[in-house]
């Protein structure tokens, strides 16, 4: 990895929290341009398979400036999403059981899976502001 860039990681992506990987990615991005924004998975034997946002080169050479977020870090691996092998492009997490979120799957809510998730919730939600 080129200096500068291990620099910037290390001035501007201390810890290991986790949830920042688009955001730091895209300030990394903006701040070198010639890197290019990438989506997909970090996958590892401890953290399990992640997605995740990063950066690479124009050779392909990895640029993550959230790693430490991962418990084994640069040895686990990347896999950049491909639509033709997975399919839609999730847009986010079920508020209620975690899966994916895909735009198609059109539930009262675009933080819901399904119809079941939104119903679940919604009276999770309900019964706790009556307490």
């Amino acid at each position: 990895m080129k200096p500068e860039y291990a620099a910037w990681i290390e001035a501007n992506c201390p810890g290991t929290q986790s949830g920042l990987c688009h955001s730091k990615s895209v300030a990394m991005q903006k701040v070198f341009p010639e890197l290019i924004l990438c989506r997909g998975y970090y996958s590892s034997p401890v953290d399990g398979s992640q997605g995740h946002w990063w950066l690479k080169t124009a050779d392909g050479e990895i640029v993550d400036p959230t790693v430490r977020q991962f418990v084994m870090g640069t040895m686990g691996s990347y896999e950049e999403y491909n639509l033709a092998i997975h399919g839609e492009l999730p847009i986010g997490k079920c508020m209620n059981c975690g899966d994916e979120v895909f735009e198609s799957m059109n539930p009262p809510s675009s933080c819901m899976c399904s119809n079941e998730c939104a119903v679940s919730f919604d009276a999770y939600i309900n019964e706790e502001t009556k307490r």
